[in-house]
């Protein structure tokens, strides 16, 4: 090879890396501000009306928000933007879709699979964007205890969302799963989710009390359960919202005023969510409507939630030892 077709070699081979390196470059830029454009447009779904086209969209939405962080698989806002809407999608639908099958069926157990994937992807996505900050994390949450609690000594309000959805679907699939094992794990998650409780009441329309809310009552009183709590704890996370956002009142139905034996608090709470105008809190509509969705429902089934003739709810599978029923976040 001549000394001038060895420099034409070099140089060609130069450009072929910066125009690989410029493609990744833009390919990433063009990602981040798509993450940007994304954050904003969030706005739009949670103020859609219908819930057919929002189960519709959202399901897309959710490969989409995968590709986008390939492309920039180091954005850590995106991370919890993606943890965000797979859990979501697991309490709005797939849920609300369990919920009304046959328990044991093999269409139950395939919602319930998928759904435990939905939070364990979830789970998967917190924990990589609080490693960026914190490369032992998954030692940390093991442990538990005074690591868990230096860590949430470091932790500041740019981690508050991550350590929040980390906690909701490590809760939501304990739920689901009903393992022994993982119940161990509910002081862990109680422990997250008290942490923003107290550093954000408001967050996500109160979602961290009306996540306690459900929590006090999911296990009976022999078993660590405070219906007193619960009570309160649901009142507060109503109060953030002036009683605007509906699924934290259905919820406070469903599972305080079934534990309470309080079957008028209970109808009335439903007839209030049903009841409410559409436009009562424009910036959660698709919420508002997923919990008259359910509302409706749980209405409808009062008769078996509460036996009047001896005056106690009917047995039910909440009577069993559970962790919390998912929270309903916007």
């Amino acid at each position: 090879m001549t000394h001038k077709n060895r420099l034409l070699f070099v140089y060609g081979t130069l450009a072929l890396g910066l125009l690989s390196g410029c493609k990744a470059f833009f390919t990433k830029f063009a990602a981040d501000s798509t993450v940007n454009v994304l954050a904003k447009a969030t706005t739009s779904f949670d103020e859609e009306s219908d819930p057919w086209l929002a189960r519709a969209a959202a399901t897309s939405n959710l490969k989409f928000f995968d590709g986008v962080q390939k492309a920039t698989p180091d954005n850590g806002q995106l991370m919890v933007m993606t943890a965000k809407n797979y859990a979501l999608y697991a309490f709005a639908f797939l849920e609300d879709d369990l919920e009304q099958e046959t328990i044991g069926s093999p269409r139950h157990e395939e919602l319930k699979e998928r759904a435990s994937d939905f939070y364990r992807r979830a789970l998967g996505l917190t924990k990589r964007r609080l490693a960026q900050d914190f490369e032992d994390i998954e030692a940390i949450l093991s442990a538990g205890g005074d690591r868990l609690e230096q860590f949430l000594q470091e932790a500041d309000d740019d981690h508050l969302p991550a350590i929040y959805w980390l906690a909701y679907a490590w809760g939501s699939l304990t739920n689901l799963q009903q393992d022994p094992e993982l119940l161990t794990d509910m002081p862990k998650f109680k422990r997250l989710m008290a942490w923003v409780r107290d550093r954000n009441p408001g967050f996500e329309n109160g979602a961290p009390w009306l996540f306690f809310g459900a929590l006090e009552v999911a296990l009976p009183k022999a078993l660590g359960g405070n219906p007193d709590a619960s009570k309160a704890a649901f009142e507060k996370g109503l109060a953030m919202t002036d009683g605007k956002f509906l699924m934290g009142k259905a919820f406070y139905a469903r599972f305080y005023m079934t534990n309470a034996n309080d079957k008028k608090g209970y109808v009335r709470l439903l007839n209030e969510v049903i009841e409410a105008p559409n436009d009562i809190m424009p910036s959660q509509r698709l919420a508002n409507e997923l919990a008259k969705v359910r509302a409706r429902r749980w209405i409808a089934e009062a008769d078996r939630a509460f036996n009047d003739d001896i005056g106690t709810p009917a047995p039910t599978e909440s009577d069993k030892p559970a962790e919390p029923a998912p929270v309903p976040s916007p």
